[in-house]
């Protein structure tokens, strides 16, 4: 007679719950994967995740932008980019706007503020806002991809942006649009100037 593994030991239970990121993030993240579903969110409320696509030559200011907004809102904020190679010159860019950390293999302390680092030296870590550098149509095109994506998404605590150059990856734009909010950067700008900052804190 055979006997299920977890019924001779009936005191194992099944991992399927998340408890680092907030339940928008987490749905949203589960939706990139077919074995999403069986993910339970922890129920921690939050925004949905913003998904901004900028024109590949101008997305610098965005970019800077975005991470100072962030950095008045949380200790730490991670820009995640699909190889070292980018996360060099992201780091690079940014310089002359934001203190900036790039992180490698080598380093084995997480910096306060902005860091920047390829999503496979993520693993494990988790930061209050990440950002998802270039989750463009041409940068996760494959079906192989979305196991990144989902790591890329999962390493937030508080809130989740994803840049995307000219395009959308096709992963994203797969997910239903009612789990995220799209902007363009021009709409972000707008949303986050000066003007309309101070107008948000009035009574």
């Amino acid at each position: 007679m055979q006997h299920d593994f977890a019924d001779l030991h009936p005191r194992l239970v099944t991992l399927n719950k998340s408890y680092r990121s907030t339940r928008p993030i987490t749905d949203f993240a589960n939706a990139l994967i077919p074995a999403g579903k069986d993910i339970t969110a922890f129920s921690r409320g939050g925004n949905l995740p913003l998904v901004l696509t900028v024109p590949r030559r101008t997305y610098q200011p965005v970019l800077s932008t975005l991470v100072n907004h962030l950095l008045q809102r949380h200790p730490t904020v991670a820009i995640l980019t699909k190889d070292a190679a980018t996360a060099s010159k992201v780091a690079l860019g940014l310089q002359t706007d934001v203190d900036v950390t790039l992180l490698s293999k080598d380093d084995h302390q997480l910096s306060r503020g902005c860091v920047v680092l390829p999503v496979y030296l993520a693993k494990g870590l988790e930061f209050d806002a990440v950002i998802g550098f270039d989750v463009s149509a041409d940068t996760y095109t494959s079906a192989g991809d979305r196991d990144i994506l989902y790591t890329l998404c999962t390493r937030t605590l508080h809130e989740l942006v994803l840049v995307a150059r000219d395009a959308v990856s096709p992963l994203i734009d797969a997910v239903p649009a009612s789990l995220y909010t799209a902007q363009t950067g021009e709409q972000y700008l707008a949303a986050t100037a000066p003007d309309n900052a101070s107008a948000e804190t009035q009574p």
